[in-house]
């Protein structure tokens, strides 16, 4: 694959909202999204654990075995994003 043609290309729609208790959370393509930060996925990942759930408040993305891709992230709030 060229640089300029990645075999994937993965858009990622950032906002924020309210949720029902109305705490105020980021949302990646209409899903909150939720950190462990004493367990985070990609160093999980590297000691090998892959059991952790599927669950879309993971926000995983499967890559599948493409050798390349091209995230679009598209902030749509009127604050800057810490990604």
């Amino acid at each position: 694959m060229k640089p300029g043609n990645p075999a994937v290309t993965i858009p990622i729609t950032i906002t924020a909202g309210p949720n029902s208790t109305l705490n105020w959370l980021w949302y990646m393509n209409g899903s909150s999204s939720r950190t462990d930060y004493n367990d985070p996925v990609l160093l999980l990942a590297k000691q090998g654990n892959i059991s952790y759930p599927y669950s879309p408040e993971w926000n995983i993305i499967n890559t599948g075995t493409n050798s390349s891709y091209r995230i679009i992230i598209q902030n749509t709030i009127p604050a800057p994003h810490p990604m």
